[in-house]
């Protein structure tokens, strides 16, 4: 079969990613052959909203956005994205939160001509779910048969169980939902914890122990119910991100790609105690990492997930956003 290059972008809460690939299109969707570039840029769009004090994105965020889009779109053009040739992108929790949220995405379609659209956290978990089979399939022969997969980003999460095949997350898949992520984890133990003001004060650091485990407490409080209970049923679940995810904090935290909650633990209690300097130092050391003061957060959050839901193991599965799972899905890319 021919092979064709895609482009696809993922604008969530706290970047925007892209992945230029060739593709060979299939029955059962799109085949991801090589990656040809890959991408993620910080924009923390989430934690400007959560700054915000009309609800709306802050004018010096969304330049940095419309900047930061534009420059991706044209590394697309320059690998062979034709300008006849459809660019998809979706928009995720922060777009459907924020006032000028529409706004927003209509001015980024105009200025740089992505096929931009805002989609429901449902879409979201199918999406992550097909992102982390096109990884998995990248690496071993077999897709595991109920896969279970955890996409966390900066202003949402999603846990997707697909109960027939690798081709699925769709009618026939089990999803758990969670509408906040890591800067609402950040500014509730700036805020409600510690009792500093978080648009004043936006590092919680140095953080204590009381504080993270009262931190993880109200999360777990915060979480939808009925919580299920198939994630603890799965003898690991799949999570995927890339270098700015809670996920890949852990693994750097703990050298390992797998993690229980136990060590997950142990993980916060390495970070406590310590303040910005010390923290960037050591662990926000990548071109474009977050900045230390939501270290703890990320942590508290897989913590207070992973216990909650009776998570027995996490494999990490490095990727950048739910680009794969665009790439692998052919409505995306009709005229």
């Amino acid at each position: 079969m021919a092979r064709s290059i895609r482009a696809a972008f993922d604008l969530g809460s706290g970047g925007m990613k892209l992945v230029v690939a060739e593709v060979t299109q299939t029955p059962a969707g799109a085949r991801i052959h090589e990656v040809l570039l890959g991408e993620e840029h910080p924009v923390k769009l989430a934690l400007d909203l959560e700054d915000s004090q009309n609800g709306e994105l802050s004018e010096e965020i969304r330049a940095l956005g419309l900047s930061t889009l534009q420059n991706l779109v044209k590394k697309a053009r320059e690998l062979g994205c034709q300008e006849d040739t459809p660019m998809p992108g979706v928009a995720t929790a922060v777009f459907r939160k924020a006032k000028n949220g529409e706004a927003f995405l209509s001015t980024l379609q105009r200025e740089t001509g992505v096929r931009l659209q805002v989609v429901s956290q449902q879409e979201e978990a199918r999406l992550g779910f097909q992102t982390a089979v096109a990884e998995v399939e990248s690496t071993t022969s077999q897709v595991p048969h109920e896969m279970v997969v955890w996409d966390s980003g900066g202003g949402s999460f999603q846990i997707v169980r697909d109960r027939t095949d690798a081709s699925g997350g769709g009618a026939s898949a089990d999803t758990y939902l969670g509408g906040f992520a890591v800067a609402v984890a950040t500014r509730r133990l700036v805020e409600e914890i510690q009792g500093r003001d978080f648009a004043g004060q936006p590092t919680p650091n140095p953080v204590s122990l009381a504080h993270t485990d009262a931190l993880i407490e109200k999360l777990r409080a915060s979480m939808p119910r009925p919580t299920p209970k198939w994630p603890h049923s799965a003898p690991k679940v799949y999570a995927i991100g890339n270098a700015n995810s809670i996920f890949f904090l852990a693994r750097d935290v703990l050298n390992k790609t797998q993690f229980t909650s136990s060590m997950v633990k142990g993980a916060i209690e390495q970070l406590i105690g310590q303040d910005d300097t010390t923290l960037a130092a050591k662990w926000c050391t990548h071109p474009r990492s977050d900045p230390p003061s939501l270290l703890l957060p990320k942590l508290c959050l897989l913590y207070a997930v992973m216990t909650e839901l009776g998570v027995i193991q996490v494999e990490f599965v490095q990727a950048i956003g739910s680009c794969a799972g665009i790439l692998r899905s052919s409505e995306y890319y009709r005229d």
